[in-house]
């Protein structure tokens, strides 16, 4: 008895020694002149730079149509400082451009910038077939050679990526894929009939020459939102979808061959959702490879914000990791240099989208908290 007590008490002192969490407000409503902050993405540079990117939504809240710039911090130390707020991409109202999804080539060390950019009239509500920037969504992109103190000019994305018979079309904001063997892969959102038909598709483009060409494949299901796409140990490729099934939990399915077919959708229970953007990747921690994936952990409001760990790809999640347990919504996740884990995610208190916050955290604190 004397023995399990002592052991008792030493994994009490081990959990308590082990730090919490440590979250910044990197943009918060109402600062800068700026109405409010809406849309996470995350990255990290090869040489360690974190970039954090959203939407500057200047005048009101709302998604495209509306005047809504792209502003970043950045950080060289794991989080443990930041740049002041800069904006990179300023469209004169009523234009705007939302929706940032980031993804950092290994090889190259360019940072890529996906976004959706609207003429002043045009949301995906209000998107029609054809390529016209008056008529619906434009896809486009800016990049950064210089770990993000400089971008490049907006490039148009649009006939490369979007069918002509497509109604609308928009990235999935948060981050992209590089998988082992160099493919960079994004998740698009694809409306194929005019409307706010909720018959929404999840495709995957693709590039195996470093962004210079793209190719389109899917849809891996319908009635999805934005999704995410992972790698696994065995290079096949999960994706993990907002739901519109009202089944309160996220859609899942796996492709074999890097997209071009999926298997049929299936929904994950254990990884309950109220609809809403989330975030997974992989990591090594350690000598295991895990998933990691952040949400909303709730199936029917946005609150409480979590990370739960996967050790067997996928099959099986573990209990959640509160980071908040308020008003919470979008997230996006990455490995830090330090090996510890940064998430950027919206926050509230009376709202989910009043600040977006960056939260570090260990694996140790994950995997003691999440058992």
């Amino acid at each position: 008895m004397l023995l399990l007590t002592l052991l008792a008490c030493n994994r009490m002192i081990q959990a308590k020694a082990i730090a919490e969490p440590i979250q910044v407000d990197l943009f918060t409503g109402g600062e800068h002149g700026v109405f409010n902050y809406r849309i996470p993405a995350l990255t990290v540079t090869p040489k360690g730079t974190l970039l954090a990117v959203c939407d500057a939504r200047v005048d009101r809240r709302g998604d495209l149509p509306n005047n809504i710039d792209l502003i970043m911090r950045s950080s060289t130390d794991n989080g443990q400082s930041w740049s002041k707020p800069a904006i990179i991409l300023d469209y004169p109202s009523p234009q705007g451009g939302g929706d940032p999804c980031l993804l950092t080539d290994r090889e190259t060390g360019r940072v890529w910038l996906f976004f959706v950019y609207s003429s002043g009239q045009i949301g995906i509500n209000q998107s029609r077939p054809g390529f016209d920037p008056g008529s619906t969504q434009q896809l486009m992109n800016i990049y950064s050679d210089d770990e993000g103190r400089s971008w490049s000019e907006p490039s148009n994305m649009t006939r490369i990526l979007k069918d002509s018979s497509w109604a609308g079309v928009f990235f999935a904001s948060g981050h992209g894929l590089q998988t082992q063997d160099g493919t960079l892969m994004l998740t698009l959102m694809v409306r194929e009939k005019f409307g706010t038909n909720k018959e929404d598709h999840a495709y995957v483009a693709f590039s195996r020459d470093h962004g210079q060409t793209w190719q389109v494949a899917g849809p891996s299901g319908k009635w999805v939102g934005e999704s995410k796409v992972v790698e696994l140990e065995n290079e096949d490729i999960m994706i993990n979808m907002r739901s519109k099934h009202g089944l309160g939990s996220r859609a899942v399915s796996i492709s074999k061959d890097k997209g071009r077919h999926w298997s049929p959708l299936y929904h994950d229970t254990t990884l309950v959702e109220p609809a809403c953007n989330a975030s997974i990747i992989s990591a090594d921690l350690g000598k295991k490879h895990y998933l990691l994936f952040s949400n909303p952990a709730h199936s029917e409001k946005r609150q409480n914000m979590a990370v739960r760990y996967s050790a067997n790809q996928g099959q099986s999640w573990s209990n959640p990791a509160v980071i908040y347990p308020g008003p919470a919504a979008y997230s996006s996740m990455c490995l830090l240099p330090d090996g510890s884990i940064g998430l950027l995610y919206e926050r509230g208190e009376e709202r989910a989208d009043e600040k977006i916050t960056f939260a570090r955290f260990s694996k140790e604190w994950l995997l003691n908290t999440a058992n």
